[in-house]
This record gives C-alpha cells, structure tokens and sequence, in this order.
C-alpha cells in the first residue's frame, strides 16, 4: 500500500499518461522502480505482485526488472494516436464507479484539454443512480475540462456534474456511440486527451476506433 504500516510499500509516485515512477520499499531497502502503466490502481497491482516476490525470495531490483516490462491489456487503458493530433485512452473492458474513478484519476494527470467519455455502468443494482452521480462529483473534483455521456443512465453523471457547477455548455449527452462519435470529431484539436469507459455492454469502443488516425498505431 502506500501507508508507513504496509509491508510492501510505494513513495514518492509521479505520476503520467506513460506510467507511474515510484519508490519501492521493504524491510527497509529502496529501489527505484519505473511502472509503464498508469494510474495508482495499477501501483497497487504492482506491489501485490511485489510482495509475492518478496515472499519468494527476489531482490528489489528484480521485482524492479520484471515490473519494468509489464503491459496494457487490450481496452484497459489502452493508449493510441487519435485524429487531430489527440491522444486516444480506450478503457472501455468495463466499468463500475471504483474503476470510473481511478481511470479518471489517470486522465486528470494528463495535460491539453481532458475529455471524459463515459457510458452506463450496468448491475449496479440499486445504487445505480448514486453509482452515476458519484462519477459526476468526481468529475468536478477532478477539474475535468469536457464531460461526454453516452447511454440514460450515463446522463446521471451528466446531470450531477452540472449540478456541481460545470459549465452546461462542456457537457454532451447522447443516445448512441455514432452520435458522440460524431461531436467528438469536430471538437477535437491538438493536444487533446479523451478517456472512454463504459460498461461491456455499450461498446464504447466504437466511439474510440471512429477516433483513431489512420494508420492506428500507438501514441507516442
């Protein structure tokens, strides 16, 4: 974790749209390690593969090695060229509000113009409008620049966003993926970084292949 009482523990994280840089401690040695997936979810997932290291008896620059090398799944924060010179971060696997918010943790560190694009979360059961309104608060928290919803209950994130004083004229909610797609694509310049999330079912992968330049290949 990253409390003093953990016994594989991160400091000092800086944090970017490559990875996350941090300081790997244990049992009182030190060792610099450079994670190339981002977010602080991913630094936890990273000293929970540590600290079976550590009980299997690796050294800290090891671990360090080994974490080096680790890579994106396919729709987990997955990052591409987008059109317009933007960058493209297709997380769109699934979606509930814990993964929302480290996923907007990770965009809320990039620079340029941060854009949301975020669709149902599903089975939420009966927390699904607190689930959505959450997100909403988040966003704001987070000082996210353009909020896109796709999908009825996505508009609850909308919604509370505005309601926690967005400016109505950056938020867009829309019925369907080819509808945002659409906005999307006259309203993106250089510079700009657009998160997509969703649950399974809503597809927004759609939304992030329509994004892509041509050729598709990954962002610098």
């Amino acid at each position: 974790g990253f409390g003093r009482d953990a016994d594989v523990r991160a400091e000092n994280l800086v944090k970017s749209l490559e990875g996350v840089g941090f300081k790997l401690i244990y049992q009182g040695q030190k060792q610099e390690v450079s994670l190339p997936l981002p977010g602080e979810h991913n630094v936890l997932n990273s000293l929970a593969a540590a600290a079976v290291g550590c009980s299997l008896g690796m050294t800290l620059p090891e671990i360090a090695r080994g974490l080096s090398r680790a890579t994106i799944s396919e729709k987990r924060l997955e990052k591409r060229r987008g059109i317009g010179g933007s960058i493209i971060i297709n997380d769109t696997y699934n979606a509930n509000p814990a993964s929302m918010k480290a996923s907007l943790g990770v965009l809320s560190s990039a620079p340029g113009r941060r854009i949301a694009v975020l669709g149902d979360m599903r089975e939420l059961g009966p927390l699904t409008e607190a689930g959505h309104r959450e997100i909403g608060r988040y966003i704001v928290e987070k000082g996210i620049d353009y909020l896109f919803t796709v999908g009825e209950l996505a508009r609850w994130i909308g919604e509370e966003a505005r309601g926690r004083g967005m400016d109505s004229a950056r938020i867009y909610s829309y019925s369907t993926n080819r509808e945002a797609g659409e906005k999307l694509r006259s309203l993106l310049r250089e510079g700009d970084v657009v998160l997509l999330k969703g649950s399974r079912i809503m597809a927004l992968e759609e939304v992030a292949e329509s994004l892509w330049e041509e050729e598709r290949g990954e962002a610098p």
